[in-house]
């Protein structure tokens, strides 16, 4: 069995971006001090400058689950993915069932497996207003 890739994506709150994390410090308690991210998703020009971010306050960490939606659209936690029902839920990690799980908002939160015939329609920090919609459901 493969493993999945070790990825992050981060969004920070400061600028309201979600940037492809490249490099991050821990201390030696294991705990994230600090990501380096490419300059040009920020700035948009072509260039090889990274950017260094201090603090988790300053941005918020989404894991690759090491899916992928029904395009081919890599699937991180704090996406929004919606299921053929049109059920809509985010990506969370679930110590229970030690898996990735899409919380679904109905009646009564619960969850759903993550699978190939769901897709991605946003995130947590672009888009909380897909999950309020779909609560409304």
């Amino acid at each position: 069995m493969e493993m999945k890739p070790i990825k992050f994506k981060a969004y920070v709150p400061g600028i309201n971006v979600l940037l492809n994390v490249i490099n991050m410090d821990l201390d030696f308690n294991g705990d994230v001090t600090g990501i380096v991210v490419p300059t040009r998703e920020i700035t948009g020009e072509d260039t090889f400058e990274t950017t260094f971010f201090k603090r988790e306050d300053d941005f918020k960490l989404m894991e690759y689950t090491g899916l992928h939606d029904h395009n081919g659209n890599e699937i991180y936690s704090g996406y929004i993915v919606e299921y053929p029902d049109g059920s809509v839920g985010e990506v969370v990690w679930s110590g229970g069932y030690a898996a990735y799980i899409s919380k679904l908002k109905r009646m009564k939160p619960f969850v759903f497996w993550i699978d190939d015939k769901c897709k991605v329609i946003g995130n947590v920090y672009h888009n909380k207003e897909l999950l309020d919609k779909a609560q409304e459901a």
